[in-house]
């Protein structure tokens, strides 16, 4: 195998987890492992000069808990949109919000907010110590100032957890979520380790229930199709239009390229590349970012998968499709070769460069709503 298959020299989308903090206790969080505390912020110029080299864009500013719990997270956030990063956040919005953090919400990229139902009474039961209320109030105070002034709002994607108890009702959350000008939704299974006892995962109901089930995403699907809205159902969802399928060992491997285009930094710390694994690959109190990215322990995780070696958490994987080895490592050789969007081999931009297009990318935005005379969908 190819040594230059195993590096990469690119990161194009990060996560920085800011803190464990969160002021819900939903009843089926597993919170990846329970890493406690803050990601200190002495951190931060080294991971901003880490991923500026790589040629990052995207950083997603949450992976394990929920960043607004921290103090100063707009501080924090603002020196990376500063530094010339789009800024996607995971977040409850569950709280209230001084002026200056709704300010900094609204210079983000894109906002994916969890909702599982538009259910009040559901929803504080599955997410305790949530409202629904105040999540569509902040919705509102983010997005409205920006379209009264002609300008592009941050892409709003939903999030629903889906189990027994909300399956029934997705039309309804769907075609709320379409008046509150949702730009994608999001359904993912429920994790059968981390449910409670009232609320199971949609393939423990009987058969009539899951017959039932699956011609409720049948709907969901319409809908969003119909609206032209992209959506992504989770292979083991009855939904699912691309169904989860094992197939014989040995011959085939994960459709993954997180391990060479993604970084997820942990509070603690530590590094990993995949929000479904509690593997890490090393530790910025050891190392520095870049180091670890392109260190021995991650080459031997890229390996691997190249060699349809799987480690248990991706045979167990349902968020990527199965590959055919040999079309993996050719994808894999275009990526870090240079060949088509988003490969490694293209020249990583500079933070001028990088400041401009954000800029530019507004101002288009602004433009197109302008000659239009509408809001994003």
């Amino acid at each position: 195998m190819g040594e230059a298959l195993l590096r990469s020299g690119r990161t194009e989308h990060a996560f920085i987890s800011f803190t464990s903090a969160c002021g819900l206790r939903c009843v089926y969080c597993g919170r990846l492992g329970n890493v406690q505390g803050e990601l200190p912020a002495r951190h931060l110029d080294g991971i901003i000069a880490a991923l500026q080299a790589r040629g990052a864009q995207l950083v997603t500013v949450s992976a394990l808990g929920e960043t607004t719990a921290r103090r100063g997270w707009d501080g924090l956030c603002g020196r990376l949109l500063d530094a010339g990063f789009e800024l996607n956040i995971m977040t409850n919005l569950s709280r209230g919000y001084s002026q200056r953090e709704i300010a900094t919400l609204a210079r983000f990229k894109s906002l994916t907010v969890s909702v599982d139902t538009v259910d009040p009474g559901l929803f504080r039961r599955l997410r305790v110590g949530g409202d629904l209320h105040m999540v569509l109030l902040n919705i509102q105070r983010i997005r409205s100032p920006i379209l009264a002034r002609g300008e592009t709002p941050p892409f709003l994607f939903w999030t629903a957890v889906v189990t027994d108890r909300n399956v029934f009702a997705l039309e309804e959350l769907v075609r709320y979520g379409l008046k509150m000008r949702v730009n994608r939704f999001f359904f993912t299974d429920l994790n059968s380790g981390t449910a409670p006892n009232w609320a199971r995962p949609v393939a423990s109901l009987d058969r009539a229930r899951l017959t039932k089930a699956a011609a409720v995403f049948a709907r969901v699907r319409g809908i969003l199709d119909r609206a032209a809205i992209p959506y992504w159902i989770d292979p083991r969802l009855p939904g699912s239009t691309r169904p989860e399928v094992r197939p014989p060992p040995g011959r085939r491997t994960r459709d993954c390229l997180a391990p060479w285009r993604e970084a997820m930094i942990v509070q603690d710390g530590s590094v990993r590349v995949c929000c479904f694994s509690l593997r890490s690959f090393g530790s910025l109190e050891e190392a520095p970012l870049g180091e670890i990215l392109e260190g021995a322990p991650l080459r031997a995780y890229r390996s691997s998968l190249l060699a349809g070696r799987l480690r248990p958490e991706c045979r167990i994987c349902g968020s990527r499709a199965w590959i055919g080895v040999p079309a993996f490592r050719e994808k894999v050789a275009g990526y870090v070769g240079g060949i088509g969007p988003g490969s490694a081999g293209r020249r990583p931009p500079s933070t001028a460069r990088r400041r401009a297009a954000v800029v530019a990318r507004r101002e288009r935005g602004a433009r197109s709503r302008s000659s239009t005379g509408q809001g994003m969908r």
